[in-house]
């Protein structure tokens, strides 16, 4: 070997044998990249041998050999803490050279058997991003290990596996008799339900499919954007749907509604068959078809975490009226993949909850695959009075078309901005039909244009024979672009609809407002707004462009105008008001981003 091999394998013995962590971890990376480097080389050289063996000696080939069976020897004997470091950097080794020093050391097969329990697992979650080891070898790891960690990421080292023995080795595993004071516990238990997921993606037993068939009498529940149900009620109603019906929070809570409505299917589609085939048509105003697993009043000193684990736990003992429920809709058609969403933050909290989520899924529909970014379904909680654990249908439903091709920040989402515009319509419409020759709607911030272009949509539905003209501004020269490049997209679809909308690089705090009928704003919640020497906007600015925003509207407000405003600042909406005369309407509480926003109407002063 050369001097600087050496070197390097003295210096790499006392790095690895220090207390430090850091340092350990610096010369396994170390080592590891040179040892890739001999393995790579080792394997041109094999190459170029099998074709002209008379160019290559066989010393050549011992160095290289000495270097790789020196790296085994010194691993063998390291202790705990540095033969872990050494397998974590093995991990930034080629999948070729990881091969080809498992079949020249069997060094993973070594520490897979390795004394200490540390060391098996780190060997064991190599395996699972490399699974070179074949399927015989693991098996007989995960029966010989004892000690319940070490056994979690074997589990799901297997759930990596290509062999299709693989889920039946798990299966026959998991039924083994045990004695009742060594049952699996949560973190084998979450391992074997990942391991099964992410075997039946690798090999499916068909494609997976989702299916609702809904009889006469059985209603179907949309979810809508919390707070904002009505505006979803209309909607249905308009498209024909029967017995449209919010789920009323009556216990109270901030948000006094559930997030839900029940609706019976419009009389031409009853008796077919909802699939992802042939899915509903999702309304504007929903984020989708939903099936209620439990629900049940909320107190105020419970914590998210304890409300999600009495849902679960109602869910887990149902029963009989779960299955019913499942029964009825035929979901069990074939397997499908799902998504489950745990609002905690708290990470063992979090991880419990996950575990049990997961389960309660594997009990529902036993051939169901957890697929965090490809799935048909999620599993999620509605949190207000009544807390609500549903089942979300997402492939049973078509996503509306987009009315936003280009973003900006703090944007609406899509069913948020048609519901808030459709709330800004019904409100306009109690105070009586338009008087004069056109019907003016403006958002004065509009951004990118989402909340006014779901509103031009809207009136796209409604065909009235009034003439509608719809202005927007912005004063960044970013959101004026991209409101631009919506319009256009949207008149691509709509040729007529981009004649009625305009939009302007304009500072409507000091610009000349057009009169208007229906005003929409979605102001700033925080203070990520530009002030006057281009740095961020402190509390005193904010202030003022909520005043001036609501004077510029008492200025140009036609008779009988509304104005709808979207913002997290209540105390700053209810000073601008007061002092501009707007007398309101309406307001309610939403969750919108994990915060609570406030959606007030108001009438002309």
């Amino acid at each position: 070997m050369s001097a600087q091999v050496q070197d390097l394998e003295r210096w790499a013995q006392g790095e690895l044998m220090s207390a430090d962590p850091k340092r350990r971890s610096a010369a396994a990376q170390q080592l590891v990249s040179s040892l890739d480097l001999t393995l790579s080389h080792a394997s041109e050289m094999d190459k170029k041998e099998a074709q002209l063996k008379h160019i290559y000696g066989a010393e050549a080939s011992v160095a290289q050999s000495l270097s790789v069976s020196w790296f085994m020897g010194f691993f063998t004997h390291a202790s705990d803490s540095a033969q872990v470091s050494l397998l974590r950097a093995l991990r930034d080794l080629t999948l070729t050279s990881l091969v080809r020093l498992e079949r020249g050391e069997g060094l993973l097969t070594w520490a897979l058997s390795a004394p200490t329990p540390k060391v098996r697992q780190r060997c064991a979650q190599l395996l699972s991003a490399h699974p070179i080891l074949p399927l015989s070898h693991l098996r007989e790891a995960l029966w010989a290990e004892e000690v319940y960690f070490v056994r979690s990421s074997i589990i799901l080292a297997i759930g990596r596996l290509s062999d299709p023995e693989a889920r039946a080795t798990l299966e026959l595993w998991a039924q083994r008799p045990l004695p009742p004071d060594q049952e699996l516990g949560a973190q084998e238990r979450s391992a074997l339900l990942k391991a099964k997921s992410a075997l039946s993606r690798l090999h499916p037993g068909s494609s997976p499919t989702l299916s609702l068939q809904p009889n006469s009498n059985q209603a179907l529940l949309w979810c809508a954007p919390l707070g904002l149900e009505r505006p979803l009620c209309a909607e249905l109603s308009e498209a024909g749907w029967r017995s449209v019906t919010p789920l009323s929070d009556a216990h109270g809570g901030p948000l006094k509604r559930a997030g839900l409505v029940s609706a019976r299917l419009p009389t031409q589609l009853e008796g077919a068959s909802i699939t992802a085939e042939r899915p509903l048509q999702r309304p504007r105003c929903s984020e989708g078809l939903a099936l209620m697993l439990s629900t049940r009043p909320s107190r105020g000193d419970e914590s998210r975490a304890h409300r999600l684990g009495k849902l679960l736990s109602l869910a887990e003992h149902s029963g009989a009226s779960t299955a019913e429920l499942i029964a009825q809709a035929q979901t069990l058609s074939a397997p499908f993949q799902y998504r489950v969403d745990v609002s905690v933050k708290a990470r063992e909290a979090r991880r419990a909850l996950l575990s049990r989520s997961r389960a309660l899924m594997a009990s529902l529909f036993p051939h169901a695959t957890e697929s965090p970014s490809d799935y048909q379904a999620q599993l999620m909680a509605r949190f207000g009075g009544q807390d609500t654990l549903i089942l979300r249908l997402d492939a049973l439903s078509v996503r509306p078309e987009p009315t936003r091709v280009v973003d900006v920040g703090a944007s609406m989402a899509q069913p948020v901005a048609s519901a808030v515009a459709r709330h800004s319509r019904m409100t306009r419409s109690q105070l009586g039909p338009v008087e004069g020759e056109g019907y003016v709607i403006l958002d004065p911030t509009c951004g990118s244009g989402t909340l006014l272009l779901e509103r031009l949509l809207l009136e796209r539905e409604l065909k009235r024979d009034v003439n509608v003209h719809l202005y927007g501004h912005d004063l960044s020269r970013v959101a004026h672009n991209a409101s631009l490049e919506n319009l256009s997209a949207l008149s691509q679809r709509y040729p007529t609809l981009g004649k009625q909308a305009r939009f302007q690089k304009l500072d409507s705090a000091q610009a000349t407002w057009p009169w208007f009928d229906e005003a929409l704003m979605n102001l700033p919640f925080g203070l990520r707004v530009t002030g006057a020497r281009g740095q961020r906007a402190d509390q005193g600015e904010l202030e003022e462009l909520y005043l001036s925003l609501f004077q510029r509207a008492t200025e140009r407000a036609k008779p009988r105008a509304t104005l709808t405003v979207y913002s997290a600042r209540r105390a700053l909406l209810e000073r601008a008001s007061r002092e501009a005369g707007w007398r309101m309407m309406s307001a309610q509480d939403l969750w919108s981003g994990g915060l609570l926003v406030h959606l007030v109407s108001y009438r002309q002063p």
